[in-house]
């Protein structure tokens, strides 16, 4: 716990003393044994494709001019409270002293979270803006940056929340993902910014499921009313799949690697730059990918929609469209989105999905599928065959697509739909 006494025994006069600019005009700072300078690594808008602000980093060096890990400094720090709080004190003072052009857009500040808990102490809010104050940068133009998965006390964070904007500084959750994520933590706090953990980046190129779901992630993001940067994109594909994701800032290699000397706010960022010259070929290509896949079960199902209508049982009407790979059950819904009967399912599953283990929600006669999207879709669209996108099949807790065609039969509407393996 960090106390009173100790806020003001490292106040922002004592450490101010220990900031000193260099003959380039460039500050540095004193920290026991180590040398502090600043790096800042750009946070690049990918809709506007330019730099709208930068994240302070801290980069240490021994009395030998050895580089040390911040994370190695952090760790001594922790050990004792008035370390922890004279380290993090300083490293924001740095890097808002040497932030020059980059206070012109947002400034992402890190600050440890038993740090961020003094916030309601008025010496602590008073630091923060005493350095804005003799630096000239606006409190709106500050984010301050704390680990979400390392909070405890959930009314002390709100309550440091409160006071940050109260000040008009702005904060983001970092590296939400990681560790002990919590999406209750975004609403109750309603932050303004999310930065989601360099997990997802890494993970977007090798596993479908999370690129299945990044997009699904923001949009619950954007939906709580906050913005979403994604860290770690280190090549052309993660930039493209965050793009896709709708993803509104990014930070990584890609862009820009951390330099001491900030890029001008709004300067046009190539990397960026080329991926929207590339993006729309790139979904042109892949919707007509999905479409030559998907062209043979269409026909199979609106070929079994017919034989239907001619008087033809489902399993018999859908043996074409049960016979092509990948394709995994057949069923019949009427106008209410009652199933009519049981799914046939290919001779692969022939006891449902997966055995044994989904018995439970396998076969179960009268299920009603009318939430789903490919009813809505096909009820809309009487005659017209219908595929969704991919979504997890309470049927067979596979990710599948649906294609699906409506017709009438007499006075009712039937819907034959055929699911497809999807992975």
């Amino acid at each position: 716990m960090i106390t009173p006494k100790e806020l003001k025994s490292w106040s922002y006069e004592t450490l101010r003393s220990c900031v000193q600019a260099g003959d380039d005009g460039t500050f540095h700072a004193t920290y026991r044994d180590y040398r502090l300078s600043s790096c800042f690594e750009p946070v690049i808008s990918l809709t506007h494709a330019r730099v709208i602000g930068h994240e302070g980093l801290m980069r240490p060096v021994d009395s030998r001019l050895h580089p040390v890990a911040p994370h190695q400094l952090l760790l001594q720090a922790e050990a004792k409270p008035e370390e922890l709080l004279k380290l993090d004190r300083l490293s924001r003072l740095l890097h808002m002293a040497n932030a020059g052009d980059a206070k012109q857009g947002w400034l992402f500040l890190n600050m440890h979270p038993r740090v961020f808990a003094t916030q309601r102490n008025e010496d602590q809010r008073g630091f923060s803006a005493k350095a804005c104050n003799e630096f000239g940068i606006d409190h709106g133009h500050v984010v301050i940056e704390v680990l979400e998965h390392s909070l405890r006390d959930e009314s002390e964070f709100a309550d440091a929340v409160l006071h940050m904007r109260e000040h008009g500084y702005l904060v983001a959750l970092d590296d939400f993902g990681a560790g002990q994520s919590n999406f209750d933590r975004v609403w109750k706090i309603s932050p303004e910014i999310v930065k989601l953990d360099r997990v997802f980046a890494l993970g977007v190129e090798n596993d479908s499921r999370i690129r299945r779901l990044l997009p699904r992630i923001v949009a619950l993001l954007h939906e709580a009313g906050v913005f979403v940067v994604l860290e770690g994109i280190e090549n052309r594909t993660q930039a493209m799949i965050a793009l896709d994701a709708n993803i509104d800032f990014a930070q990584g290699y890609y862009f820009g690697r951390p330099q001491p000397a900030p890029l001008k706010i709004h300067s046009v960022v190539n990397a960026a730059a080329e991926l929207w010259q590339n993006y729309d070929s790139q979904i042109v290509e892949q919707q007509r990918q999905t479409e030559i896949r998907l062209r043979p079960y269409q026909t199979a199902i609106l070929q079994a929609a017919e034989r239907i209508a001619a008087g033809a049982p489902l399993a018999d009407a859908c043996a074409a469209f049960l016979a092509l790979p990948d394709a995994e059950f057949c069923y019949l819904l009427d106008g209410d989105g009652r199933q009519v009967g049981n799914s046939v399912w290919h001779p692969d599953y022939p006891t449902g999905p997966l055995g044994a283990r989904f018995f439970p929600i396998s076969n179960i006669g009268g299920a009603r599928w009318a939430r789903r999207p490919y009813f809505r879709s096909v009820i809309d669209n009487i005659g017209k065959v219908q595929a969704t996108t991919p979504y997890l099949s309470a049927s067979s807790a596979h990710v599948c697509i649906t294609v699906s065609f409506g017709f009438r039969l007499g006075d009712d509407i039937r819907v034959v739909c055929g699911d497809i393996v999807w992975e």
